[in-house]
């Protein structure tokens, strides 16, 4: 999944970015550095830095990679989601044009890899999806992701947000898929998604990740 990662950071239209990884997985995720011959790319290998199962330090690595960024805003790539090359771009634009904290998706489809079907997240208002995300450095350093709750913590990120009424939620489909598969960090339930048909899913990841439209 980690080139991934990088292959969605590259693809992003919008030019002043960087993009910040700290890996901790037993196994290097990049075991050839040449790819980081490109100065916006900046890797850290961790193996002890935060120690136990990787899965239950994202909010420690989040906060700790806010802290090294550079820049004014954030934006999660979560390795195992495809984003459109406007994403980036387009919840920057909403961020100026709200003056709020923390944008993200409240709707989202999900492609279900082991079965090649197609679901959709509907969320409840005021509400954005963690790996949507994209928010202000300077409200991320005050209201950081709770590292005792390594499942949920975005969720506590976003209801913080909502409570100081510094979330604009986005209802844009056409910009991230999400997958699901057999490591997913967080469950995910059946209840919580509708079945809809593949071709629903942006033309664009279909291309990329989907021979069968059904």
């Amino acid at each position: 999944w980690a080139r991934l990662a990088v292959d969605v950071f590259l693809s992003q239209t919008y030019e002043a970015k960087e993009l910040w990884i700290l890996d901790d997985d037993d196994v290097p995720s990049f075991p050839d550095p040449s790819i980081f011959s490109d100065s916006r790319l900046h890797y850290t290998r961790t193996a002890s830095l935060f120690g136990g199962d990787p899965k239950t330090n994202i909010p420690m690595k989040r906060n700790a990679l806010t802290r090294m960024a550079t820049g004014d805003l954030i934006m999660n790539i979560d390795s195992d989601d495809w984003s459109a090359p406007e994403r980036m771009a387009l919840q920057v634009e909403h961020l100026e044009r709200t003056g709020k904290a923390v944008t993200g998706f409240c709707s989202m489809y999900f492609y279900d890899m082991r079965q090649g079907r197609a679901h959709l997240y509907n969320s409840r208002t005021n509400y954005a999806l963690g790996s949507s995300l994209c928010f202000r450095r300077d409200w991320a350093l005050q209201h950081g992701f709770p590292e005792h709750k390594f499942i949920g913590s975005d969720n506590k990120f976003v209801s913080e947000a909502a409570k100081h009424s510094q979330l604009a939620e986005l209802d844009r489909r056409d910009l991230m898929v999400a997958r699901m598969h057999d490591f997913n960090t967080s469950p995910k339930r059946p209840e919580m998604f509708t079945p809809t048909s593949l071709s629903n899913l942006p033309a664009a990841f279909l291309a990329l990740y989907s021979p069968v439209v059904a």
